[in-house]
């Protein structure tokens, strides 16, 4: 399931958080999975736009992360990004809908959990909660 970009953004966050914790295999994060939703435009701007033809959808419809270590070599670990950047819900929503698609690198990746850790640690150490 495709959302608008007219969807409110933060209906869209909640839905898709509720999504990403009922799913087995993904990262049950919700602090990660928000600070991913918070940098989507920025991941979507530094990603790679791939065009979907038949021939890679009849070979990967429904397997994000057989795509992303395939096609471009990314790692498995950017499979959230991957789904938040496009808006899918779940692998289901990765099908012959799709034309074009964004791919994100995992360095950025790499670097957004980076800082992600450093926050943590850094809100752990003062003591600040929310």
């Amino acid at each position: 399931m495709l959302i608008s970009d007219s969807s409110r953004v933060e209906l869209w966050s909640t839905w898709i958080s509720n999504k990403f914790s009922k799913e087995k295999n993904i990262l049950n994060d919700d602090s990660w999975i928000q600070y991913l939703l918070d940098h989507r435009e920025w991941i979507r701007l530094r990603s790679e736009i791939v065009v979907i033809d038949d021939a890679i959808m009849n070979r990967y419809q429904y397997r994000i992360r057989e795509f992303l270590t395939d096609t471009n070599g990314t790692d498995v670990s950017c499979t959230q990004a991957f789904r938040i950047v496009n808006r899918l819900s779940s692998e289901r929503d990765f099908n012959r809908n799709l034309r074009i698609v964004y791919v994100p690198r995992s360095k950025d990746i790499v670097d957004l959990r980076n800082d992600y850790n450093t926050c943590q640690q850094q809100i752990k150490r003062t003591g600040i909660t929310f």
